[in-house]
C-alpha cells in the first residue's frame, strides 16, 4: 500500500478545517493545530501551577490556624489554672554559714581571709558595685555585690578550686567562674587606668626622691619579670615551656619606690626571652613613639636615661 506524500495534510488538520468550515488550505490547518497544541500545553501547566499554589496556601493556612488554636488554648489554660510553677533552687545552707560568719570577723581575721583590709574592701565595693550589681527577676534574688566581690578576692588570694569556693559562699560552681570574670572586668574598666600608670608631675618627683633615699639616684622605676604557671595549652605547648621545665606565661611589671605597680604587661609564652618581651611591651613602644625619644618629659631627661640604664 502506498504511503501518502510528505506534504499531504494530516487527518486532524483536515478534520479541524472541516469542522471550522474555514476556506483555508490543509497546510494552514496543520499550523493552526500545532498552535492549538502549544496553547493547550501552556494552559495545562498554568493550571498545575495554580493548583500547587492553592495547595501551598491551604497548608500555610492550616499551620497558622493550628498555631493560633494552640496559643489560644495555652493562654486560656494559663488564665484558668491556679497552680504556680515551681522553681528549682538547690539548698546551699553550708555556704551561707561561712559568709554570714564573715561579718563577725575582726580586722585582722578579715585581712587574713581576703588579703585586704575591711576599708580597702569597702572602697573596692564602692567603685565596682554599679558594674557587678544584677537586676532582680521573677525567678530569684540576685547575689549581692558584696558577696560577689568577696568571692573574687577569695579566688585572687587563694586560687582555690571553683567547687570549694562555691561551697564556702553558697553559690554554684559555674556561678563562681562567671562572678570572677565579671569582677575582673569591672576592676579593669574602672580602676586599672586610674592606679596603674607611669608617674608624672609631682608624683614623678616623689618617685625619684624615693628611689634616691634608697640609694638609687636618678631612678624613676624598677622593672622585673616573673613566670606565671599555667596548664599546658593544646596548641604549641612547647612554646610555653620555660627554662625551668614547666609551662608558664611571662609577666613584666614596673613598680615605684613604694612597690606600687605603674605598668603591667603579660601574656608572652614562657620560652620567650626577657629582651623580646621588653621590646614588644607597651612601655618600650611608648618611648619609641614619642617624637623626642624620651619616656618622661625632657625636663627630667637625666632621670629618664638613668631609668633605662637601671632596667638594663
Amino acid at each position: 500500500m502506498a504511503s501518502p506524500p510528505e506534504d499531504a495534510p494530516s487527518l486532524p488538520a483536515l478534520l479541524l478545517t472541516s469542522v471550522l468550515s474555514l476556506n483555508v488550505p490543509p497546510a494552514v490547518g496543520a499550523q493552526m493545530l500545532e498552535l492549538y497544541r502549544v496553547q493547550t500545553a501552556l494552559l495545562r501547566r498554568r493550571r498545575l501551577r495554580e493548583a500547587a499554589e492553592r495547595e501551598r496556601r491551604r497548608r500555610q493556612y492550616l499551620r497558622r490556624r493550628r498555631a493560633f488554636v494552640l496559643s489560644s488554648m495555652a493562654g486560656i489554660l494559663s488564665v484558668i489554672t491556679s497552680t504556680s510553677r515551681d522553681i528549682w533552687v538547690r539548698n546551699r545552707s553550708p555556704g551561707h554559714t561561712f559568709w554570714t560568719s564573715a561579718d563577725s570577723f575582726d580586722d585582722a581575721e578579715w585581712k587574713a581571709q581576703f588579703r585586704v583590709s575591711r576599708d580597702t574592701f569597702s572602697y573596692l565595693l564602692e567603685r565596682v558595685e554599679p558594674a557587678i550589681r544584677r537586676r532582680r527577676t521573677n525567678y530569684r534574688v540576685p547575689i549581692e555585690p558584696r558577696r560577689r566581690l568577696a568571692i573574687a578576692l577569695w579566688w585572687f588570694a587563694r586560687s582555690g578550686e571553683y567547687r570549694s569556693i562555691a561551697g564556702l559562699f553558697g553559690v554554684g560552681v559555674a556561678t563562681v567562674c562567671v562572678i570572677v570574670r565579671q569582677v575582673i572586668s569591672a576592676i579593669l574598666d574602672r580602676l586599672y587606668r586610674r592606679y596603674v600608670s607611669l608617674p608624672s608631675g609631682p608624683r614623678l618627683e616623689d618617685t625619684i626622691r624615693g628611689f634616691k633615699d634608697r640609694c638609687y639616684p636618678q631612678c624613676a622605676g624598677a622593672i622585673g619579670g616573673t613566670h606565671i604557671p599555667i596548664a599546658p595549652p593544646r596548641d604549641n605547648p612547647d612554646d610555653y615551656l620555660n627554662r625551668r621545665g614547666w609551662h608558664s606565661v611571662i609577666l613584666q611589671a614596673v613598680v615605684d619606690h613604694n612597690v606600687c605597680f605603674t605598668d603591667v604587661y603579660a601574656g608572652w609564652p614562657g620560652s620567650t626571652s626577657s629582651s623580646t618581651v621588653l621590646a614588644s611591651s607597651d612601655l618600650y613602644l611608648k618611648a619609641e613613639d614619642r617624637p623626642d625619644g624620651y619616656l618622661f618629659p625632657r625636663q627630667v631627661s637625666a632621670h629618664t636615661s638613668a631609668f633605662f640604664s637601671f632596667l638594663s
